[in-house]
C-alpha cells in the first residue's frame, strides 16, 4: 500500500511550500504558465491639431503697422514690416518686386503682407557655391490675376539661375478661376502659390506654411539640367471652395535631378474659424 504523505500549501507570501513529514516547509521551484507575449495596441490617429503661428489673413494683427514698400530688385539685407498692397483695383501687373542676389548674398523678409497679381520674382545670380539666400518669414501671400497674368504667389525665372529659398510660418493665399472671379470679379483669373522651373536650381525649404486654394497648389520643377533640393516640414495644403481643380502639389525632376530631403509632417488640411485644422496625411511622392 502507498501513502502520498505530502502535500504542497500557499503561504502569505504567494510562494508555494513543500510540507514534509517533519512539519517543515520547504520551497518548492514553482514553473509559471508561459503566455504569448501580447503585440502592444497601435498608437491612435492624432487628434485634429490647429496651427496658430501662421498669418491666414491680411487683417492679422502683425501686419498692422506695416509700412508701404517701394517694388524693385533687394540683393540681400533685412526687411521687416512691410507691404506690397495693390488691392482693391490691381492695377500692376509686374511682381511685387525682384530678388536679385548673388554668392554669399541674403535677404530675409519677415512679417510682409503682400496683396497683388504678382508676388516677388526669384531671380538670382548663377553662382552655386555659395548659393545667395532668400529668407520669407511669418509673412502672408495673396495672389489673384487678370487678364493673361502668370499670377503667383513667388515665381522663380531665371534661367540658369540658382538659389536657396526658405519660407516659414507663412501662408500663401491662391485661387481658382471660379473663385477669382466669384470673390473679385469679372477678368479676374486663378493663380499659383510657388513656381520653380526654367533651369532654376537650388534649395526649397518650407516650414509651418500653408498653401490655400488655387487651381493648382505650387509647382517645383527640376527640368533641363537643374539640381533642386526640396524640404516640407509641418506643410498643409489646404483647397479652395471647388476643390483643386488641377492638383495640391506637382513637384518633380522634368529633365534635371529632383530630391526630396525632408517630408515630414504634411497634411491635408481645412481652415475652420479662423484656424488650420489638420486632416489626412500626405504620403511623399517618391
Amino acid at each position: 500500500m502507498k501513502f502520498n504523505l505530502s502535500q504542497k500549501i500557499t503561504g502569505d507570501d504567494g510562494k508555494e511550500y513543500q510540507l514534509s513529514l517533519a512539519g517543515q516547509l520547504d520551497p518548492v521551484a514553482v514553473t509559471q504558465p508561459t503566455t504569448e507575449p501580447t503585440a502592444p495596441a497601435p498608437e491612435p490617429e492624432p487628434a485634429p491639431a490647429t496651427v496658430d503661428t501662421i498669418p491666414l489673413s491680411k487683417n492679422d494683427p502683425r501686419f498692422k503697422l506695416n509700412a508701404v514698400w517701394t517694388n524693385g530688385h533687394f540683393a540681400r539685407g533685412t526687411l521687416a514690416n512691410k507691404k506690397w498692397d495693390d488691392s482693391p483695383g490691381y492695377a500692376r501687373g509686374e511682381p511685387c518686386f525682384y530678388w536679385t542676389g548673388e554668392g554669399s548674398d541674403v535677404l530675409t523678409i519677415s512679417q510682409a503682407l503682400i496683396d497683388c497679381r504678382e508676388g516677388p520674382r526669384i531671380a538670382p545670380g548663377s553662382s552655386t557655391n555659395p548659393k545667395a539666400t532668400l529668407n520669407i518669414l511669418d509673412s502672408f501671400i495673396n495672389c489673384v490675376g487678370k487678364d493673361r497674368d502668370h499670377a503667383d504667389g513667388m515665381q522663380a525665372y531665371d534661367p540658369g539661375g540658382a538659389g536657396t529659398v526658405t519660407v516659414k510660418r507663412t501662408c500663401f493665399r491662391s485661387y481658382s478661376d471660379a473663385e477669382a472671379r466669384a470673390k473679385y470679379g469679372s477678368g479676374f483669373i486663378g493663380s499659383c502659390p510657388f513656381f520653380w522651373a526654367d533651369e532654376m536650381e537650388g534649395d526649397v525649404n518650407f516650414e509651418d506654411v500653408v498653401f490655400w486654394g488655387g487651381g493648382r497648389g505650387p509647382a517645383i520643377y527640376a527640368d533641363v539640367s537643374g539640381d533642386t533640393v526640396v524640404s516640407l516640414n509641418r506643410v498643409y495644403f489646404v483647397p479652395g471652395p471647388d476643390g483643386w481643380t488641377y492638383w495640391p502639389f506637382d513637384i518633380r525632376a522634368a529633365g534635371g535631378k529632383m530630391t526630396i530631403k525632408d517630408w515630414t509632417d504634411v497634411y491635408h488640411a481645412t481652415i475652420v474659424d479662423g484656424k488650420i485644422v489638420r486632416g489626412k496625411a500626405i504620403p511623399r511622392p517618391f
